[in-house]
């Protein structure tokens, strides 16, 4: 027996995230959904969506990686399990485990979905770059760190040229790039990173928005001990750095 989620709860929850209130969108999900998974063969795609969509909202909470692993596995029964919703579902999962520091399985499927993407919408599509941002993140954490860097600038750069009215995801890519550098030693560059998005939060987002607060917050913020390969010239190994829920899609 199949069960069912309302879709416009779904769609409502989705909007609420896209305009920074998490809380009011995991409030939704939690009331759409049931207590725990239903069986992946009961689960259609709009309750595979609700669940990717939760997992991002509920963050570090240990249930999580259930919903965000069953999102996965209901996209990988789906005749298409490269269509957008199961990309998005590839994605939540990537996020969860980033967060729980599974970085070899979390860039694995951030490459999956980063090729699945370029195919769907194009290297210059909106999601497809936001991908490769993500993913140059967790590679920097995992001990990649000028290659990172280097990505997340050369994805920014694109990201503007390509959708320079997006500036929800401008302020968050310079405040990824930004921490990167500040994590690197690069203090003056990582200075320059987070005015830069500071100046454009205030710019061109409206009074109040949590991204303002929250690239205000992290501009201020005295920069943790450096990551090890940067301070010890290591070029192997991974590391987790103090504030692991950065990002462009979390």
């Amino acid at each position: 027996m199949v069960f069912e989620v309302d879709a416009g709860a779904v769609d409502y929850a989705a909007v609420l995230i896209d305009a920074g209130q998490s809380a009011a969108a995991k409030a939704v999900l939690a009331e759409a959904l049931p207590p725990k998974p239903p069986a992946v063969q009961d689960s259609n795609p709009v309750v595979m969506r609700a669940a990717a969509l939760y997992a991002v909202v509920l963050g570090r909470d240990p249930a999580a990686e259930r919903w965000a692993t069953h999102a996965f596995e209901v996209s990988q029964r789906l005749p298409e399990p490269d269509a957008l919703p199961a990309l998005a579902a590839r994605g939540a999962l990537a996020g969860v485990l980033y967060r729980a520091g599974q970085l070899d399985r979390c860039i694995q499927l951030f490459q999956g979905l980063v090729e699945g993407l370029q195919r769907r919408v194009g290297p210059d599509g909106s999601a497809a770059l936001i991908a490769r941002a993500d993913l140059a993140l967790a590679q920097h954490v995992n001990g990649r760190c000028a290659a990172a860097r280097t990505e997340m600038s050369t994805v920014l750069a694109a990201y503007r040229r390509h959708h320079p009215h997006d500036h929800r995801t401008h302020v968050r890519m310079l405040l990824t790039l930004a921490q990167m550098q500040r994590r690197c030693q690069a203090d003056p560059d990582a200075v320059q990173s987070f005015v830069a998005a500071v100046t454009l939060a205030h710019q061109h987002l409206p009074t109040g928005d949590p991204l303002i607060r929250q690239a205000t917050r992290l501009a201020r913020t005295p920069g943790g001990p450096p990551c090890r390969q940067c301070r010890d010239g290591a070029t192997a190994g991974s590391y987790l750095y103090g504030d692991a829920d950065g990002g462009v899609t979390r």
